[in-house]
This record gives structure tokens, sequence and C-alpha cells, in this order.
């Protein structure tokens, strides 16, 4: 009986295991890039810090991002 309760639990992990290990393989790099909504870019200034970024449009065929920079004070 003891012997039985320790494989379910053994052969559970190794299912999940080969579940996740399956899931990761089928993405790769170039799958990542066809995705609509994926962020393609990584913003960061030359030195310091921004605040988080607060909004992002596109207009007239370019795409603008706005922030709150250097906030003093409320």
């Amino acid at each position: 009986m003891k012997i039985q309760k320790m494989k379910i639990p053994a052969i559970l992990g190794a299912l999940l295991l080969a579940g996740t290990l399956s899931a990761g393989a089928q993405m790769n790099s170039d799958s990542l890039y066809k995705e609509p909504y994926r962020p393609q870019y990584h913003f960061s200034p030359e030195k310091g810090w921004i605040g988080d970024p607060s909004g992002f449009m596109y207009y007239q065929g370019k795409y603008h991002m706005y922030w709150w920079g250097k906030v003093e004070s409320t």
C-alpha cells in the first residue's frame, strides 16, 4: 500500500514535467515576434530613470509614448 501511494505523486510529477517541457519547446523566438500585442521594443533612458509610461498613442503613422518625468512634488 505504501509503495502505491509513493508512485502516484511520482507519476503525476513526471507528467507535469513532461507537459511543461513540451510546451516550452513549442515557443521559439520566431513565433514571439508574430504576436500582434506583444511589445517588440523595450524603452529605457540613456541615464537616470523615468517614471512609468502613462500613455501610448498611434498618430499620423507613428507611435508615441508619454510618461511622467522628473516629478519633484505633488
